[in-house]
């Protein structure tokens, strides 16, 4: 369960920075995610009980919930406690010297089994490895759950009129004109079938909503969804009344996404104990879109929509400048297009789990067996309302044909499917490194100062070359990280001693990814901490370090081609070769990224100070220090974008490149003129 203790770390310092010390947590426990959400959810016993949620991968989400839980009107959902990223929890542990709770903050292969004192998490399954948690809200614990059941339809209607009076209250928002978020289904009919539109190109590349294992048959497939789509869309603008409205939208309105709130605070406010939560889609839109989606996807009964209906436009009804009429008429006006949005958004969700795209809690089989069902009568139902309102196409009454989905299909059905978009894969890249002129037969050396965009265009570059990208200066800092947990100085010899002998004795190497291995830990993202940035220097100017480190670096090379990237492979690693590079930019450019990417409140002055001692301190080291070698391609990119650097490189590898297939073109075509020669002159002389 590597990604959940990866997330406990997490819920440990997001509390920490939130100001909860550890004394006042009794202890931490999970609570259900959504189903098959990307979260993880823990609450905190304490005297006024929050939650944590850790989303997995994806960083916009908690940003939009943390935007949504600060506007929201009072007692519509949990209050606002903190948002945090990943890197600024990094930071502060290393900026409070907690250095094992730095490495225990990378990325899950790398997270130790044991939490320590962050307390019992319990089993919330596994995601498996999917890369780095996204962004970490902290919001207050509602104690409640919700009443609806696997029946929706014995959902008390005391629930359904409760929701309608929150959502109402949800709905009198009106936001900034400088909102950050837009609500993702749309808020317009317009928008609704771009969003249907977005969502059938990705339906294309996962295979068709229905799994199609023929072309013709996803061909034939996506023919009917887009003749949908636009007879909806069509049905759709002919009684929509066209009004613009902006309101704050949860984006996601469904039963399970509502509790009964039975707290302390519960009821005060508009006579509602029904709180909404789960904000990670909520944006500005239309609310009669946020209700039709709801409705849809829910789905409510019709005697359930009507008592809806009716209680919110009572609610709303109070508020100044709403219009029921026309609220009612834009809500009927795109049912129809709502269904069909949602229930592809659906199946688009459930393909992208089924395939190991979308990580899920709980592991992608039994999402698929619980959600499937649920997506496929969301499907039969979006075709049918659309096909009762208009005239069905052959390809749409096909469609209604065709509704099975793929968990239906057998293991060597799923590996044959499997192996197929392998080779088609495989196919691409061969086509796609063919059609370049960028060669993967040699290694390619990038040195460069700090924030100078070497490692974005190293990790670019590799990725494109099909190599691996070796970060030497990881291996100093990974080496500092070492020296801070232990207390070390750069400038005792015992130390530095001490520092040389744990290198020498200790496992670790390059991977491939930028990233090191350290005695079975893989680190990357956690060395980038500002207190590693400014003692890295005075450990890398050690000739005992830096021959520790060259004989991981020479392993590493002895291997095969590689993207290099450091502070001396252009010297010492490959001090020949047109296939260097150098790349640098002025210091105040330098300290204004560095500056962007700590979490700190520091000044670019004084962030440039720390980078021109940097800049002193390896350009003046005894043993390998940091210069511009003869012959490399020199690359400011004080004025570039990380585009346009890469440009620049790629150029000048396709230029190196098509000057030695011409030179190899022409020793070739001397050679082959000699040999003719040769043969003539030996058939005369016969």
């Amino acid at each position: 369960m590597t990604t959940a203790s990866l997330a406990a770390s997490f819920v440990g310092a997001s509390l920490a920075v939130g100001g909860i010390p550890r004394g006042s947590r009794s202890s931490i426990f999970a609570l259900p995610s959504g189903d098959g959400g990307a979260n993880f959810v823990w609450g905190v016993r304490e005297k006024n009980a929050v939650v944590v949620k850790v989303r997995v991968d994806v960083d916009d989400d908690a940003a939009r919930e943390a935007w949504a839980l600060r506007h929201l009107p009072p007692d519509v959902g949990p209050g606002f406690r903190g948002h945090f990223l990943p890197g600024q929890l990094r930071s502060d542990a290393a900026r409070r010297g907690d250095f094992s709770l730095l490495r225990a903050l990378e990325r899950p292969n790398s997270v130790p089994r044991d939490v320590g004192d962050i307390g019992d998490v319990g089993d919330v399954g596994n995601v498996g490895n999917v890369g780095d948690v996204g962004g970490i809200v902290v919001m207050e614990h509602l104690p409640g759950k919700t009443p609806a059941g696997a029946d929706l339809a014995k959902t008390p209607l005391s629930f359904v009129v409760g929701l309608a009076h929150t959502v109402a209250r949800l709905h009198q928002k009106v936001p900034s004109a400088k909102a950050p978020w837009r609500l993702v289904c749309g808020s317009s009919v317009q928008g609704l079938a771009g969003v249907a539109a977005d969502i059938l190109d990705d339906l294309r590349r996962l295979g068709g909503a229905l799994a199609a294992p023929r072309p013709t048959a996803l061909a034939a497939e996506l023919r009917g969804w887009t003749q949908l789509i636009a007879t909806a869309a069509r049905h759709a603008e002919e009684r929509h009344p066209g009004d613009r409205v902006r309101r704050l939208c949860h984006g996601d309105l469904r039963f399970h996404n509502a509790i009964v709130d039975v707290g302390p605070k519960a009821r005060t406010t508009g006579g509602s104990d029904v709180r909404l939560v789960d904000f990670e889609h909520a944006g500005v839109g239309d609310p009669a879109v946020d209700v039709a989606m709801m409705v849809v996807r829910t789905p409510l009964s019709l005697h359930q929509e009507l008592v809806f209906l009716d209680a919110y436009v009572a609610a709303a009804n109070t508020q100044r400048g709403f219009d029921a009429k026309r609220f009612l008429a834009r809500y009927f006006a795109v049912k129809g297009l709502c269904g069909l949005v949602g229930a592809l958004g659906g199946a688009c969700d459930l393909h992208a789990v089924r395939l190991g795209i979308r990580p899920v809690l709980g592991g992608a089989a039994a999402y698929v067996a619980r959600r499937g069902e649920a997506i496929r009568g969301e499907l039969v139902d979006a075709v049918a309302r659309v096909a009762r309102a208009t005239s069905p196409s052959a390809a749409v009454t096909a469609l209604q044909a065709r509704l099975e989905f793929p968990w239906t299909m057998n293991a060597e059905a799923e590996k044959a499917r499997a192996s197929s978009s392998s080779r088609t894969t495989s196919k691409q890249r061969c086509s796609s490194s063919s059609s370049s002129s960028l060669s993967s037969s040699s290694s390619v050396a990038i040195d460069g100062t700090a924030a100078s965009g070497k490692s974005v265009v190293a990790r670019v570059l590799a990725a494109d070359l099909g190599l691996p990208h070796f970060n030497t200066g990881n291996l100093y800092r990974g080496a500092t990280l070492l020296a801070l947990e232990n207390g070390w100085r750069a400038t005792q010899v015992d130390d530095v001693a001490a520092l040389a002998k744990t290198l020498r004795r200790c496992r670790w190497h390059l991977l491939a990814d930028g990233g090191i291995s350290l005695d079975g830990h893989a680190l990357r993202d956690v060395l980038g901490v500002w207190e590693i940035d400014i003692a890295v220097a005075g450990w890398a100017r050690c000739p005992e370090v830096r021959e520790a480190v060259n004989v991981v670096v020479d392993a590493a090379f002895a291997r095969g081609p590689a993207v290099f990237e450091g502070r001396d492979i252009t010297t010492r690693l490959m001090p020949s070769g047109p296939r260097r590079f150098f790349m640098e930019a002025s210091l105040e450019e330098r300290a204004r990224r560095t500056k962007d990417r700590l979490f700190r409140s520091f000044t670019v002055a004084k962030v440039a100070r720390a980078l021109a001692a940097r800049d002193a301190m390896d350009e003046g080291r005894v043993m390998d220090p940091m210069r511009r070698a003869p012959g490399v391609v020199r690359i400011d990119t004080t004025t570039l974008s990380e585009a346009a650097a890469l440009a620049k490189v790629r150029r000048s590898l396709d230029s190196s490149s098509s000057s030695s297939s011409s030179s190899s073109s022409s020793s070739s075509s001397s050679s082959s003129s000699s040999s003719r020669t040769q043969t003539r002159t030996t058939k005369r002389g016969g």
